[in-house]
């Protein structure tokens, strides 16, 4: 197996950036994996036209002494069908 231990929690997403803000906080800033395709959370397809991006901040569980902070990326995908408020993982 090729891929380092932390990128198996993210599963879609490679952490491209850390940084430490206080001794008890590490922050890692996630990019989606071109690995992988994109996956609407709604309807489960594949999807490859995106309405928007925002960055969500999101707290994980600690790992050894320190808290973990996500900034990840998040998508609306613009499907057939449906209204753009679904989010893609």
């Amino acid at each position: 197996m090729d891929t380092p231990p932390l990128y198996l929690f993210w599963k879609g997403f490679t952490i491209t950036h850390h940084e430490l803000p206080d001794a008890q906080t590490l922050r890692l800033q996630l990019e989606p994996d071109d690995r992988t395709s994109p996956v609407c959370s709604g309807c489960g397809h594949a999807c490859f036209l995106v309405h928007d991006v925002y960055r969500r901040r999101v707290r994980e569980a600690p790992l050894l002494t320190y808290r973990i902070e996500l900034d990840v990326p998040r998508a609306t995908p613009t499907l057939p069908g449906l209204w753009p408020n679904t989010r893609v993982h």
